[in-house]
C-alpha cells in the first residue's frame, strides 16, 4: 500500500497551509454530481476493503454474527440514549433555535484536535472532544457572536481562552552548548489553536461569500430545499474544505465525511421531531462516524482484524500513516454495515429494541463504551497529522539562530580571558516573529585545546530596538547606541560603563535609521568627539494651514510673485514633498534615500549632510579630518541595490559639515576601510555593468599621494599553484575574492610590529565559504580555514589578534568560534577554538563535481527513519526520492553551510541536490563570464546533468524527483517544465522569472534583463525596449513554453516583491490553468523577493512538502 496525497486539492481554500491538515480534504476529488454523499461513503469504503485496503485491514464476518448473537440490547439503548442526552441537549439557555442549531454545527464541525490527546490530557486533564465542548459552551456563555462575521473576528487567543489552550510554553535553551537561546518557546498545543482558529475562519469566509448569516442559516436553508441527510450532508461537504473527510489510496477515492454526517445526524436528534425539515426519513442511511475511538472497539470486538503490522503500531501507541488510518475507518464502516444487516436480518434471533440499529447508532454505542473506564486503556488510532509534523520541522529546521555580530576583547591583564558580545537573529515561533538577541559571555581560551571554555554567560537581552553600536576608538567603555523606540521616535544614545550618559532624540532631525550593510555604519571620529552615520533624508513640510490671528485677520499680502518657497507655508507644501525620488528597490520598499548625519557627542547637536548630486552615501568612515564613504550613484533613475555589485559607485571623502566633497576613485566600488595607521584605505572594486555579482579584486589607496594599487586581483581561473600575482602571494586553488562587503571590523595586530597591517576577510571558494587574511606588509594571502567542503566559516569582526567567527554545516547550525592570530614562519597563521557543544544533526553531505566548473552539494539522510516515513521507508538510497534545488541569481552560490530549507527536505527523507552551475561565484570570472548570452541553456543542461549523475550514483530514485527553485532557477524550473516534461515529478518556484521582456519592463533591475542575455545597457542611458529586444527576451522566456506544461506548478509569490514583480507570474497561472497544466499558486502580502516573513517561510515550506507528497503519492 502507498502512502496517499494529503494535500488539498482545493484551489480556492482561503486557509493558510499550516492549517489544512486538519480543516481540508487530502487532494481527491468529490463524488460526482447527483451522487448520493451516503451511498458514495458505503460504496468506495466496501470496494477499497475489497481491494487495495484487504492487506492492511480485513473485516470478519464471523466475528459480526457472534458480536450480534451476544449483543446486549439493553446496554446499547442506555449508552445511546446518553448520547442523544449529552449532545443534544447542551446546559444552555437559547434565545432561538438557530442559535441552538449554530452551536451543535459548530461543535461536529471542530471535531478534531485527536493527535493532540496525550498533550490536552497533560495540560488540562480533558481530551479532544472534551476540550471543543468546554470552548464551544465557553463562548456561548460570554456572548460571543457565532455568527459569520463573528467567526472571521476570532483571535487565537479567544481560541486559547476560551478551550483552555496554552499558547506559550517554558523557555528553554535553544541548543544544547549553544552561546544563545530560545527566548521562547511555543507550547506544544499551539498548533492546536491555530486549527481550531484557521477552521472557524475559514467557515466564517465561506458562509459571507455565499450570502449565509451564520452556519444555522446554512443549514436551515439547504434544508428547506430538500430535507434528506443525504442533502445535507452533500451541501455541506461541497460549501467546506473542513468537512471534505477523504482521501486517495492507490488510485481510488475513499470518503467518509466524518463530521458532515455527525452535523447532520445530531440536527436531525434535536430538532426532527419539533421541525419537518429536520425529520431526514434517511437518518438510518447513515454511516459509522468512524474516528480514533471505534475502530479500536471494533478491532477489540474482532469485527476488523488489522495487518500483524499495523497492529503491533497500534499497541504499541506508534502513529498510523494516512493509508493505515483510513484502511482501518474504512473497514469500520464496512464491518459496521455487517453488523447492522445480520441484526436486522430473520437469521438473527436478536430481538428489536425501542432504538434501531444501525451505523449512526452503533457508532453512538462505541463511542460511549470506549469510555468505560476499563476500556479506556485500549490503545486508539494515534494517525499522523502530516502539515503538524511539517510545521515541526520547519521550527526544527529554521528555528536555529543566525549570528549577525560580535566582538570579542581580551580581559585587561588576563591574556586568557575574552569577552565577547553578540548579536543574534532567531525566528520566535510562539510570537510569529523575528527578532535581534544581544548576549554576553567570557571565555578561557587555550591554545592546546579545540574548544573554548566558557567561564560565564550573560542574560540574553532583546535588541530588536538596536539598529547599530560601536565603542569610541577612545574609551573602549563608551559606546554609541542607534535605537529605534518607535515608527515615529528615534535615538541616539551614548552609555559608559554600562550606564546611560546621555539620550538624545533625533526623530525630528531625520527619518529611520539604515541599519543593511549597503548603506548602514556607525562610525566615530578618530578624536571620540562626533559619530556619524546613515539615516533617510528628511521628509518635507506637508501643508498645514496657517492659524488665523489678529495680527493677520484680514490682512492684504502686497509684494512680487516669487517661486523661491522653500519649506511648508500656510496651505501649501513643501514644492519638494512630491517630487519623483525613488528608493534603491528591493528591500528599501519606500524608504527615502540616505544621507549621513554627523552628532557633536558633547552638545548632541545633529546635522544631516548635504548629499552630493546624484550620489547616496552610505558606509562612513572617519579619518582624522574627514569622512570617507561609500557614493551610489545614479543618473535618471535608482537601480536596485541590494544583492547587486555591479553598480556605478565611487570612494569619497567629505569635510565633517560635508562640505569639500571628493572622489578618490570611481568604479564599481564598496567597503572601504581605513587601516590601522590611517595612511590608506582598502576596498573591494567589481567590473562595472554586467553580471550582478562576479569575482571583486582588493584595492589599497594611499592617502598620502591619491594613488591607487590592487592587493589582490581579479582571478580568471582557479591557480592550479601557489604564486605571486601582482606582488601578491596567492595560495595554491585561490579562485579570487567573492564577497559582499568586508567586515566592519577587518584588521589584525599579529606579532610585536606594530606596523604590521592584516586584514580578514571572508570569501566563497568554491562550493564553500573560508576565512582569509592578507598580509599587506608582506603582501601574503593566506587560506585560515579548510576549502574541502567539510564546513562553511565566516568572520564576523577582529580585535587584536583576536578574531571572532562563525562556522557551520549542511547537518550543524551555526556556532561561534574564536581564533587567535599569531605568526608562524614569518607567516600570519590563525588558531581556532570553538565555542560551545555543535548541535549535530544526522545530514550527511558531499560534494559532487561535473564538468567543466559544475559542482554540487549533495545532502542527504543516511538511512531511512521514523522521521523519513511519508517519504522514504525503502533502506535502498536508489528509492530515496531526490529534491534538486539551484541558487538563484544566477551568479550565487550554495556552500557547504548551514541550509535550512536543505535540512528540512532531508529530515523527510529526501536526498537534496544544491546546484552550481558554471556562473556561479567561487570558481573563477572565467566561469562568472560563460553564463552570459546563455542563461536558458546552460545552466538547464547541467542541472539536468547533476540530477542525472545522482541517479547514475543510486544515490536518487529518477522517478521520485522534484524541484525547487527561486528568482533564476525559479526561472530554469519553470524552463524545465516545459523542456524536460516528465522528468519531474513535481516544481516549486518560487517568484520566478516568466517573461524576461515583461520582467525589464517593471523589475528594479531592469539591467540584469538584457546583461543576463548579453545585451548592452547603460545605467546613464537606459536602453528602450525594442521590439527586437523584446523577441530575444521572449525566446528566453518560460512563457513561451506553457502548452508544454504538464508536470505540477507550485508558484509561491511575494505581492511586494520588486526584483521579480508578480503579474507575470499570476499571467503565467492563469494561463497554465486555461492550457489545463496542474498548476497551484500562493500570493504572500506584505512580502517582497525573498519570501522572509515568519509566515511566507513557514506556509511556503509546508506547502511545498505536501505539495510533493501529493505529487509522489507515496
Amino acid at each position: 500500500m502507498s502512502i496517499i496525497s494529503e494535500i488539498s486539492g482545493d484551489g480556492d481554500s482561503l486557509l493558510p497551509l499550516s492549517w489544512t491538515a486538519a480543516c481540508t480534504g487530502n487532494g481527491v476529488s468529490l463524488p460526482p454530481a447527483k451522487s448520493n454523499y451516503l451511498e458514495s461513503v458505503r460504496e468506495s469504503t466496501a470496494k477499497f476493503i475489497s481491494s487495495a485496503g484487504q492487506t492492511a485491514v480485513s473485516i470478519s464476518p464471523d466475528g459480526a454474527k457472534h458480536y450480534v448473537d451476544h449483543f446486549d440490547m439493553a446496554k446499547f439503548e442506555k449508552y445511546v440514549k446518553h448520547i442523544n442526552s449529552w449532545t443534544h441537549q447542551l446546559p444552555l439557555v437559547f434565545d432561538s433555535m438557530a442559535l441552538e442549531l449554530n452551536l451543535i454545527a459548530l461543535l461536529d464541525l471542530l471535531q478534531l484536535g485527536s493527535g493532540f490527546r496525550k498533550e490536552l490530557h497533560a495540560a488540562a486533564g480533558r481530551g479532544a472532544s472534551d476540550t471543543i465542548r468546554f470552548g464551544c459552551i465557553s463562548l456561548h456563555i460570554s456572548q460571543t457572536a457565532l455568527d459569520a462575521k463573528g467567526l472571521q473576528a476570532l483571535t487565537l487567543g479567544d481560541v486559547s481562552q476560551h478551550f483552555g489552550i496554552p499558547l506559550f510554553g517554558e523557555e528553554r535553551p535553544m541548543v544544547e552548548g549553544s552561546s544563545a537561546v530560545m527566548v521562547s518557546q511555543a507550547s506544544l498545543l499551539r498548533p492546536l489553536a491555530e486549527i481550531i482558529l484557521g477552521c472557524l475562519h475559514d467557515t466564517g469566509k465561506r458562509l459571507e461569500q455565499g450570502g449565509f448569516s451564520s452556519l444555522a442559516d446554512f443549514i436551515i436553508k439547504m434544508c428547506s430545499e430538500l430535507p434528506t441527510a443525504a442533502h445535507l450532508v452533500e451541501k455541506l461537504v461541497s460549501a467546506f474544505p473542513s468537512l471534505r473527510d477523504a482521501a486517495e489510496i492507490d488510485g481510488q477515492q475513499v470518503y467518509l465525511f466524518k463530521k458532515a454526517q455527525l452535523i447532520a445526524y445530531d440536527v436531525c436528534q434535536r430538532f426532527g421531531k419539533s421541525d419537518p425539515k429536520f425529520a431526514f426519513p434517511d437518518i438510518g442511511d447513515m454511516t459509522l462516524f468512524a474516528d480514533n475511538v471505534v475502530p479500536a472497539m471494533m478491532q477489540h470486538h474482532g469485527l476488523i482484524v488489522p495487518s500483524d503490522a499495523i497492529a503491533a503500531k497500534i499497541n504499541a501507541g506508534q502513529e498510523l500513516t494516512l493509508a493505515e488510518t483510513t484502511a482501518m475507518r474504512a473497514a469500520s464502516i464496512a464491518a459496521a454495515q455487517l453488523v447492522v444487516d445480520y441484526a436486522n436480518s430473520s437469521e438473527s434471533a436478536l430481538k428489536p429494541g425501542d432504538i434501531a440499529i444501525n451505523q449512526a447508532t452503533l457508532d453512538n454505542y462505541w463511542w460511549h463504551e470506549g469510555k468505560d473506564p476499563e476500556l479506556r486503556v485500549l490503545q486508539r488510532l494515534a494517525s499522523v497529522d502530516f502539515a503538524r509534523f511539517a510545521r515541526e520541522t520547519f521550527e526544527k529546521t529554521y528555528g536555529a539562530p543566525t549570528y549577525v555580530a560580535a566582538e570579542a576583547r581580551r580581559s585587561q591583564g588576563q591574556d586568557k580571558v575574552i569577552s565577547i558580545e553578540y548579536t543574534t537573529s532567531q525566528r520566535d515561533f510562539a510570537r510569529d516573529s523575528k527578532r535581534k538577541v544581544a548576549g554576553h559571555m567570557v571565555l578561557g581560551i587555550d591554545g592546546d585545546n579545540a574548544t573554548a571554555t566558557v567561564l560565564a554567560k550573560g542574560v540574553p537581552a532583546d535588541a530588536e530596538s538596536v539598529s547599530m553600536l560601536q565603542r569610541s576608538p577612545v574609551d573602549s567603555s563608551v559606546v554609541a547606541v542607534l535605537r529605534t523606540a518607535s515608527k515615529t521616535e528615534r535615538f541616539v544614545e551614548i552609555w559608559h560603563d554600562g550606564a546611560l550618559a546621555k539620550s538624545i532624540d533625533v526623530s525630528s532631525v531625520h527619518g529611520e535609521f539604515y541599519g543593511d550593510s549597503t548603506f548602514g555604519k556607525l562610525a566615530w571620529s578618530v578624536n571620540g568627539e562626533s559619530i556619524v552615520y546613515a539615516a533617510e533624508k528628511p521628509e518635507y513640510d506637508k501643508a498645514r494651514p496657517e492659524p488665523v490671528t489678529p495680527d493677520n485677520s484680514g490682512e492684504e499680502i502686497a509684494g512680487d510673485i516669487t517661486d523661491d518657497i522653500i519649506g511648508g507655508v500656510a496651505g501649501i507644501a513643501d514644492p519638494r514633498r512630491y517630487e519623483v525620488e525613488s528608493d534603491w528597490g528591493e528591500t528599501f520598499n519606500g524608504k527615502r534615500p540616505p544621507a549621513l548625519v554627523v552628532l557633536d557627542v558633547s552638545s548632541g547637536a545633529a546635522r544631516v549632510l548635504p548629499p552630493p548630486d546624484g550620489v547616496s552615501p552610505g558606509q562612513a568612515q572617519c579619518l582624522d579630518d574627514c569622512i570617507v564613504f561609500t557614493g551610489y550613484k545614479y543618473a535618471v533613475r535608482k537601480h536596485g541595490i541590494v544583492y547587486c555589485q555591479n553598480r556605478p559607485t565611487g570612494i569619497y571623502t567629505c569635510d565633517f559639515d560635508g562640505g569639500n566633497v571628493k572622489c578618490l576613485h570611481s568604479g564599481s566600488v564598496r567597503s572601504p576601510r581605513v587601516t590601522p595607521s590611517g595612511k590608506g584605505l582598502v576596498f573591494l572594486s567589481t567590473t562595472p555593468g554586467g553580471p550582478h555579482a562576479s569575482t571583486s579584486e582588493l584595492i589599497y589607496y594611499d592617502l598620502a599621494d591619491g594613488s591607487a594599487s590592487t592587493l589582490v586581483p581579479i582571478i580568471a581561473t582557479p591557480l592550479k599553484k601557489q604564486q605571486t600575482v601582482g606582488g601578491t602571494q596567492l595560495p595554491a586553488g585561490f579562485v579570487g575574492i567573492y564577497a559582499d562587503q568586508l567586515p566592519s571590523e577587518p584588521w589584525l595586530r599579529v606579532g610585536s610590529d606594530p606596523a604590521r597591517e592584516v586584514l580578514v576577510f571572508s570569501s566563497i571558494w568554491r562550493s564553500t565559504s573560508v576565512v582569509l587574511t592578507l598580509d599587506l606588509q608582506q603582501r601574503e594571502l593566506a587560506l585560515q580555514t579548510a576549502a574541502d567542503g567539510t564546513v562553511g566559516s565566516n568572520v564576523l569582526g577582529a580585535n587584536g589578534d583576536i578574531v571572532i567567527g562563525k562556522c557551520s554545516t549542511p547537518a550543524q547550525p551555526e556556532m561561534l568560534v574564536v581564533g587567535e592570530a599569531v605568526c608562524k614562519a614569518g607567516s600570519v597563521s590563525i588558531q581556532w577554538q570553538s565555542i560551545g557543544k555543535p548541535a549535530t544533526g544526522s545530514a550527511q553531505w558531499q560534494v559532487l563535481r561535473g564538468e567543466g566548473q559544475l559542482e554540487s552539494v549533495f545532502v542527504y539522510p543516511p538511512a531511512p527513519g521514523h522521521d523519513t516515513r511519508f517519504f522514504w521507508t525503502d533502506d535502498s538510497a536508489a528509492a530515496r526520492p531526490l529534491a534538486v534545488v539551484p541558487h538563484g541569481g544566477p551568479h550565487s552560490t550554495y556552500t557547504t553551510e548551514y541550509n535550512a530549507l536543505a535540512a528540512g527536505l532531508v529530515q523527510f527523507g529526501f536526498g537534496v541536490l544544491l546546484v552550481n552551475f558554471t556562473g556561479s561565484l567561487g570558481f573563477g570570472q572565467d566561469a562568472v563570464l560563460a553564463q552570459i548570452g546563455k542563461m536558458d541553456t546552460l545552466s538547464i543542461d547541467e542541472i539536468q546533468a547533476a540530477a542525472s549523475d545522482v541517479h547514475a550514483r543510486g544515490e536518487g530514485d529518477r522517478k521520485r524527483t522534484v524541484y525547487v527553485g527561486g528568482s533564476y532557477s525559479g526561472y530554469t524550473g519553470a524552463l524545465l517544465a516545459g523542456v524536460v516534461p516528465g522528468f519531474y515529478r513535481a516544481l516549486a518556484l518560487r517568484n520566478p522569472v516568466i517573461s524576461i521582456g515583461e520582467n525589464a519592463a517593471m523589475s528594479d533591475i531592469p539591467d540584469w534583463n538584457y546583461a543576463e542575455l548579453g545585451l548592452e545597457y547603460a545605467f546613464d542611458a537606459p536602453p528602450e525596449l525594442t521590439p527586437a529586444a523584446f523577441t530575444a527576451m521572449w525566446r528566453a522566456s518560460p512563457a513561451r513554453l506553457v502548452g508544454k506544461v504538464t508536470d505540477p506548478l507550485l508558484l509561491l509569490v511575494g505581492a511586494n516583491d520588486r526584483r521579480v514583480p508578480p503579474p507575470q507570474t499570476l499571467s503565467y497561472f492563469a494561463r497554465l490553468k486555461a492550457a489545463g497544466a496542474p498548476a497551484q499558486c500562493k500570493v504572500y502580502p506584505s512580502v517582497g523577493h525573498p519570501l522572509d516573513s515568519m509566515e511566507a517561510e513557514r506556509d511556503s515550506f509546508v506547502s511545498i512538502v505536501r505539495f510533493f507528497a501529493a505529487a509522489l503519492k507515496k
